[in-house]
């Protein structure tokens, strides 16, 4: 499983080995897109974009507890042998998605960004980052990050990006907390933050578990705490500078989703 989504009377599953997965709260199960599933983005309570290996693009939308209408809004095979995406375990893919500046942004393994009119989702086009090992996005006041194999990257217009300060290393995961920004790397000291929206990071002098390959594992609790938890649970109390471990252990953790 590489992403959730909670809908009317049950879950949306992102599975990489078996596709788009309804699974309503009794345990009935129905695939709803075979092939393999990387993101889950929420467009409002009824509607989603999923990403597919190859990579494809689905809108998924909701039309009642256990209806789904799925619809193909983009095939971007041709794109990806034009551009020459790759992916080493596999067939490219779009990892993440955010709206920014009226756009709606994806980043590509590995591939760098495209973006796309949300009203219209078939045609994408190549931004910045061209041929970069993205992770992961996240829309910010005054630009947009990514989370990269190699840094992260921080452009204000889609077309110019810098590595910003202090980020080198194996970025995966862009977590918004209030006035930080969080980010993991595969580090013995994994986490990285910032109090200027991505311009600069500090790492956290934290020896803690480090993160592997395809793991996003940070989500907010608060303004001011966060859980990170690679395959351990630990909470973070940032302004205190405090890590507690839970007594909690998963084989292996590839996102965590806060359920409003």
């Amino acid at each position: 499983v590489y992403d959730l989504a909670p809908v009317k009377g049950g879950l949306l599953i992102c599975s990489n080995e078996r596709g788009l997965i309804y699974v309503k709260n009794q345990g009935f199960e129905e695939l709803l897109i075979a092939g393999g599933c990387w993101r889950i983005f929420k467009l409002n309570e009824q509607s989603f974009i999923v990403s597919l290996e190859g990579p494809l693009i689905y809108k998924v939308e909701a039309s009642g507890e256990g209806e789904f209408k799925t619809s193909e809004l983009a095939d971007l095979r041709d794109m990806a042998e034009k551009y020459k995406w790759w992916f080493p375990h596999g067939l490219p893919h779009l990892t993440d998605f955010t709206l920014f500046n009226d756009n709606l942004v994806a980043s590509v393994e590995v591939g760098g960004v495209i973006s796309s009119d949300p009203e219209d989702m078939v045609k994408w086009k190549l931004e910045g980052l061209e041929g970069v090992d993205a992770h992961n996005i996240l829309g910010v006041k005054d630009g947009i990050l990514v989370a990269a194999a190699s840094g992260i990257y921080k452009s204000s217009n889609l077309k110019d990006w810098r590595k910003t300060m202090g980020s080198g290393g194996y970025n995966h995961a862009l977590e918004r907390c209030g006035k930080y920004v969080l980010s993991h790397k595969s580090d013995r000291k994994p986490l990285l933050l910032s109090d200027d929206l991505g311009e600069s990071w500090v790492e956290l002098d934290f020896e803690l578990e480090a993160p592997t390959f395809g793991q996003t594992c940070l989500k907010c609790i608060d303004e001011k705490t966060f859980l990170y938890v690679p395959s351990k649970a630990y909470i973070v109390k940032i302004v205190e500078g405090e890590v507690i471990e839970r007594n909690l252990m998963f084989p292996l953790v590839r996102r965590v989703v806060k359920f409003q």
